[in-house]
């Protein structure tokens, strides 16, 4: 028998499938609905380190309340208003919904009753596809597009990848962009302690709404935000984060990887990407477990894309074409410290203290 192991059932009451390897107990659990992880488990220390804060029922799944660890497509984070221009053409996402009450955020993939396209069990890893073709004109107000969706969900040796693909069936180009919003933790704890570190040389300006700063004005050097400067590998400390960060700088593989640290344990996480930006939220107006973990989410694109010019580009799917966003994370029972005392990171460290 294979290693790794796919497995259908309930779990706390959700229609999902677990991965998992047989020979540690290692494994990840998915749900059908959005293909939204629910739990990540990792042997360590003599026991099972859950990696990943997740819904614990199907009441919390059905609410939503802070898409843990969801998919975000067509469309990730907030639409200004639920209103955007496309193609010549003006989308309302919230018909007749009244000012000030006009909140959209981070897709329909997440809602979605996804399907399974198949599955494999090798030594080194198990996959599942999870399809949908439910986006569709006419289904969801003011998105007149139809996609196909894959997710492929991999668990192996080098653990976690999703790789989220969509197909315009349509015959005129559709505004689309994708994004993972996964909640990582050792634990129990407060993420106070842990230490991140994220390639990142540019932040993202925002207002009071979080929604970026028009033109130019939303893009600045990291340097200008120490707060949000994780270059050089810090600790969180007691700060709100709720940012997007770009410029991000890849390994000669092509791919971007902050990385997430626990001093206490010494153990820790590789957050990778292909492509995109980064997305830091810490969790502090959780309706559950607040700061008790870290959103390290891998975006294409910035908050509120759909009524960028300078994002046009980037998320124009024109018909009959595909596009795939990669993104993951490795478990690495031993980590080097990422904090390092003085120097770039030690001061900005205490210039975000001082905020």
């Amino acid at each position: 028998m294979p290693r790794f192991r796919v497995t259908a059932g309930r779990f706390g009451g959700i229609d999902g499938v677990m991965l998992s390897d047989v020979a540690d107990g290692a494994h990840v659990i998915l749900a059908l609905r959005g293909a939204t992880l629910l739990d990540w488990c990792v042997p360590f220390g003599g026991g099972m380190l859950s990696l990943t804060d997740g819904y614990c029922s199907r009441i919390e799944l059905y609410r939503q309340d802070g898409v843990r660890n969801g998919l975000m497509a067509p469309f990730p984070n907030r639409i200004a208003a639920g209103r955007y221009h496309f193609e010549h053409r003006d989308h309302d996402l919230l018909p007749a919904v009244e000012e000030g009450k006009r909140l959209i955020y981070h897709g329909f993939l997440r809602e979605l009753d996804l399907e399974l396209g198949g599955a494999r069990e090798r030594d080194d890893g198990a996959q599942v596809l999870f399809v949908s073709d439910a986006i569709q004109p006419g289904v969801f107000p003011g998105y007149p597009f139809a996609l196909a969706l894959h997710v492929l969900v991999r668990f192996g040796l080098d653990g976690l990848s999703l790789v989220v693909t969509a197909t315009n069936l349509g015959h005129v180009s559709a505004p689309y962009a994708a994004g993972w919003h996964p909640y990582f933790r050792f634990g129990e704890d407060n993420i106070d302690h842990l230490e991140l570190q994220v390639p990142a040389s540019q932040a993202i300006l925002t207002d009071v709404d979080l929604l970026p700063l028009p033109g130019e004005a939303a893009y600045v050097p990291i340097a200008r935000r120490p707060d949000l400067d994780f270059r050089g590998g810090r600790a969180l400390g007691g700060g709100a984060v709720d940012a997007c960060l770009g410029a991000l700088a890849a390994d000669a593989d092509g791919l971007i990887r902050s990385r997430l640290r626990d001093p206490v344990r010494g153990c820790g996480l590789v957050v990778w990407q292909q492509g995109g930006l980064v997305h830091l939220f810490t969790g502090d107006a959780l309706a559950r477990d607040a700061r008790r973990s870290l959103a390290i989410e891998p975006v294409e694109v910035m908050t509120d894309a759909f009524n960028r010019a300078d994002c046009q580009a980037a998320i124009s799917l024109p018909p009959g074409a595909s596009r795939s966003f990669r993104c993951g994370a490795q478990f690495v029972p031993a980590m080097q410290p990422l904090a390092a005392p003085g120097g770039l990171a030690g001061a900005a460290a205490a210039q975000g203290r001082r905020r």
